[in-house]
């Protein structure tokens, strides 16, 4: 028989059927009913949402409720997707807005990882709480119950919402948001072509970029977010021309040719890829950045749909041109008026992504009027 842990608790109803509960409760048994839902990455899927702990934060908060008087007013926030959390409502004379009630939470094996329902917001403090020196802590909880992944990653958000989260946390979530915050939806298509850039198998980005759930890598997420998201909103551009509105009518067309590109971009320049920032500056943000920029440009000389083989022979026109390592020496004549720089003096700086940009795709054209490609 299943035992439980049960709460005196008020439930409001709203009109679609949701449930918002809400309960006193011991600080101390929070991780007995609830775990953080840490994010991590399953291949090309995101499981979890929530960022890692702050040490110093969690001692911060732990010291301050060792002190007399200690108070934290602000609720944690917990979702259940357990089938067996359940509320029993309580007849009184006053259900004007909610009724009164017990909310009941089964009891687990603590030894397990394993626990009915998540942490949404308030893991600090939840772990300040269970490894403070007191014997109890009485605090506030507010609860609702969803049933997906996904459902609980949206309310996360939107909670988070007004307290900008990590950016390259909302990167990796803002794909699977149905309704991302109207700030941030028209970076969600950037968002997903990143994330499918980034970790899909195949992709020649495939095992470099660096996330908030796979922090082993060479190049942020955020580098290839920011100069593809300028691409989007850009209706000059290859992929512009074929996002209006922020959307893409065939995104995995989209997606694919940005494969194409990058693919040919690694044969190229095979001997600068994948090493560290600080022996190729291909790997660099600014690199990044620029080969992004000059995509429009080849592209549009290309056919409907290239393949890696047509981008390649364009690519292989700007490669004498580039100095990603030290074995390719340095940039000569880089902005134009015979300005030359260290192959490793280009910073991650709007100036030099300019710079190197406005080189790159320079050299292009003058190489492609002059070639037959």
């Amino acid at each position: 028989m299943c035992e439980y842990y049960e709460y005196l608790s008020t439930r409001i109803e709203f009109s679609d059927g949701r449930e918002l509960f809400a309960f006193p409760i011991d600080g101390k048994d929070i991780l007995k009913i609830a775990t953080v839902a840490r994010i991590r990455r399953v291949g090309e899927e995101i499981e979890g949402f929530q960022r890692n702990a702050v040490r110093s934060h969690i001692r911060e908060i732990a010291e301050y409720i060792k002190t007399p008087n200690a108070m934290i007013p602000n609720a944690i926030v917990l979702a259940f997707s357990d089938p067996n959390v359940s509320f029993e409502a309580i007849q009184h004379s006053h259900e004007e807005i909610g009724k009164i009630g017990i909310f009941r939470v089964p009891v687990v094996d603590l030894t397990k990882e394993e626990r009915p329902g998540f942490i949404i917001d308030g893991q600090q403090r939840a772990r300040a709480i269970d490894e403070a020196d007191v014997e109890s802590f009485p605090i506030m909880v507010c609860a609702f119950k969803e049933a997906t992944l996904e459902e609980l990653t949206q309310q996360f958000v939107n909670l988070n919402n007004t307290k900008p989260l990590p950016k390259e946390l909302m990167i990796e979530l803002l794909p699977n948001l149905s309704f991302p915050p109207t700030r941030l939806q028209p970076t969600k298509l950037a968002a997903e072509l990143a994330n499918q850039l980034a970790f899909r198998e195949g992709s020649p980005f495939h095992g470099l970029v660096r996330s908030v759930s796979q922090p082993e890598g060479i190049i942020r997420l955020n580098s290839i977010v920011n100069p593809l998201k300028e691409q989007l909103k850009d209706p000059t551009s290859y992929f512009g021309r074929s996002a209006g509105g922020g959307e893409i009518a065939n995104i995995d067309t989209i997606r694919e040719t940005l494969s194409n590109y990058w693919h040919a971009i690694k044969e190229v320049f095979s001997h600068a890829w994948g090493l560290p920032i600080k022996e190729s500056r291909l790997m660099h943000g600014s690199g990044i950045f620029a080969m992004f920029q000059l995509c429009t440009n080849v592209l549009d000389n290309c056919s409907e749909e290239p393949n890696v083989e047509e981008i390649t022979k364009h690519i292989s026109l700007v490669a004498p041109h580039c100095h990603w390592t030290e074995e390719d020496g340095d940039w000569d004549n880089i902005d134009g008026c015979n300005l030359t720089e260290p192959w490793n003096g280009l910073e991650n700086t709007a100036k030099d992504k300019k710079m190197l940009t406005g080189h790159l795709i320079r050299k292009y054209v003058e190489e492609y009027r002059n070639a037959e490609v």
